[in-house]
């Protein structure tokens, strides 16, 4: 009896945990240990691929601020000539509108005339 109630004093219960919780941090050290091996050509990798991307993203940085330069006096072009369309557009469409228009009223006297001579007024509208 005496050997159980020494198992169950605190000291031996503090001492059991103590020792579960240094094996679960080896355990998850080793585990570490492990995934770090694997993972480390893959981190050589990618660090070595964003030494590149950053080395070769100055030029293309100087370069982008250059075409964009030149594009600006285009873009201010590209507004004018836009407008520019857009009331040549609006032409057309009142263009087509008279002539919509011009070919209703010519129908509308050829279809006239037309009644006019069958009911025997002649075409000039005596």
């Amino acid at each position: 009896m005496e050997i159980i109630n020494s198992l169950l004093t605190l000291e031996v219960g503090a001492s059991i945990l103590m020792l579960g919780a240094l094996a679960l941090i080896l355990r998850s050290f080793r585990l570490y240990l492990k995934k770090s091996s694997e993972l480390q050509p893959k981190l050589a990798k990618v660090d070595k691929e964003l030494t590149r991307l950053r080395e070769t993203i100055g030029p293309k940085k100087k370069t982008i601020n250059e075409l964009n330069k030149a594009i600006s006096p285009l873009r201010e072009k590209e507004q004018e000539f836009d407008a520019f369309f857009q009331a040549l557009r609006q032409i057309e469409l009142d263009q087509e509108k008279e002539e919509v228009a011009e070919e209703r009223e010519t129908s509308a006297a050829i279809k006239r005339n037309l009644q006019r001579r069958s009911m025997g007024f002649g075409a000039d509208g005596n």
